[in-house]
Parts: C-alpha cells; sequence; structure tokens
C-alpha cells in the first residue's frame, strides 16, 4: 500500500511539474507554404465564425455567428509585374447567429470576395490593397493545387453612443485552375 501512495505521488508530481502553461493550446500543423501563388484560383470553400456585442446605454447583446459559403462562382487571379490580383464572380454566404439563446439563418446573396486590387507576399502574410487600404491574410496552405488562406479582424465601431464590438475568422480555400 505505501509503494503504491508513493508511486501515485510521484506520478502525480512529474505530471503536475511537466505541464507547460500552454499545454491548452490548439495544435496547428505546420502545411505547405511553397508553392507558387500566381495563376487562377478558384474558390471552392468559405467559412467564417465571429461575434460581435453591441453595447447602448449600458446593456450588452451579445451575438456569435457562422457562415458558410454557398452557390460559389468567384475566382481571383495572380499576376506578376505588376502583382496585380483580379477577382471575378460572387458568393452567397449562409449565415446562422445566436443572441440571447434565438438563432435565426439568413443568407445573403451575389458577394463579392475582395476588390481588384494589388497583392503582396511576406512568408505566410498575403496583403491585398486596395483604394489605399491593406487587408492582411495569413497563408495556411500554398502548394502546387490548393491556396488557403485566413483573415482575423477584431473591431470597434462607436457611433451615437452605441458600441458594437466585433471580432470575425474567415478561411477560404481555393483550388489551383491554371
Amino acid at each position: 500500500m505505501k509503494i503504491t501512495k508513493t508511486l501515485l505521488v510521484l506520478l502525480l508530481s512529474i505530471t503536475i511539474f511537466s505541464c507547460d502553461s500552454d499545454d491548452g493550446a490548439p495544435i496547428i500543423p505546420v502545411a505547405d507554404v511553397s508553392g507558387d501563388i500566381l495563376g487562377t484560383w478558384e474558390m471552392i470553400d468559405l467559412n467564417y465564425t465571429g461575434s460581435n456585442t453591441l453595447v447602448s446605454q449600458g446593456q450588452s447583446i451579445p451575438t456569435t455567428y457562422v457562415g458558410v459559403g454557398k452557390n460559389i462562382d468567384n475566382s481571383i487571379s495572380f499576376t506578376e509585374n505588376p502583382n496585380d490580383v483580379l477577382a471575378e464572380g460572387t458568393y452567397d454566404i449562409e449565415l446562422t447567429s445566436t443572441t440571447f439563446g434565438q438563432t435565426t439563418t439568413q443568407t445573403q446573396t451575389d458577394l463579392p470576395l475582395i476588390p481588384n486590387s494589388t497583392w503582396s507576399k511576406n512568408g505566410t502574410t498575403l496583403i491585398f490593397t486596395a483604394n489605399g487600404q491593406d487587408t492582411p491574410f495569413t497563408i495556411l496552405e500554398l502548394s502546387a493545387t490548393t491556396l488557403k488562406f485566413q483573415q482575423d479582424s477584431d473591431d470597434t465601431i462607436t457611433q451615437q453612443g452605441i458600441t458594437i464590438e466585433n471580432s470575425l475568422s474567415m478561411v477560404t480555400t481555393f483550388t489551383r485552375v491554371n
């Protein structure tokens, strides 16, 4: 019995002292990002998750939402010298939102992905620049056949005493056309 208690205390001590503070963090596998981005890519998937909180007169109204791309007919073409990106087509988004336990679903149609713009790439960061504004994306995968990137944004808008805090994470996947 004494040996069992000693082993149990030893095992518990090893477990407690060998844990890092980031042990609960998700493990994100490193994908291939070495491919060539030049060419035409067809969008095959778009998903996003997010939340927003509307604050007015001391009251907060939190909402969570999930968006799923539907009726996707969208492509982007990357050129070099100049580094232009031409976007064509649209997609629909089926948006499911939940506020105070009430869930609603609506569809927004004929949305463009991005405006025509210029692009730059630095490591795993892809930046689209349109109308003087940079929009950064993180490349999750860039291979001979697949381009997958993520955009995360957090912003706060205040107008006439109403504040909206918004957080969004969008992942878009493309397959190479040429």
